[in-house]
């Protein structure tokens, strides 16, 4: 995981009923977290991470973004989907916040729509700014 200093922090996870324990290799510190959380964490899709998304072309093309916090319905309302976006669907337990140059939205960061390849994207998109083909 990425941390606001910009170093890339390894661990071991364990698990801990009901969550997924994370020890920090660096400093022993420790995390939990849901397997929903684990996966996003996995994606690269977390609080404070950089991601570019992909809205198509009537909506602006591929854009930087900051990931401020999960998304809360009755704190950030509804979310935003591209006008070209086949799938419409949207999960709350994937979405999050996220700070873009042209203001901020909550947006769908599912597993499924992250894309190793942006030059072969569909609307919907998004890869972390970090390791664009890679798994963190």
């Amino acid at each position: 995981r990425k941390f606001g200093d910009g170093k890339v922090y390894s661990g071991k996870i364990s698990l801990n009923a009901p969550w997924y324990r994370i020890t920090y290799d660096q400093d022993g510190d420790t995390e939990d977290h849901s397997a929903i959380q684990l996966q996003q964490l996995v994606d690269g899709a977390y609080e404070g991470a950089e991601i570019m998304y992909y809205a198509g072309a009537k909506d602006g093309g591929w854009s930087k973004g900051l990931i401020r916090e999960p998304y809360k319905q009755s704190k950030h309302g509804a979310v935003w989907i591209p006008v070209d976006q086949l799938d419409k669907s949207w999960s709350p337990h994937h979405c999050f916040y996220v700070d873009f140059a042209d203001g901020l939205c909550p947006i769908d960061l599912r597993s499924s729509r992250r894309t190793s390849d942006p030059t072969d994207a569909t609307v919907g998109s998004w890869y972390p700014v970090d390791e664009p083909g890679q798994r963190i």
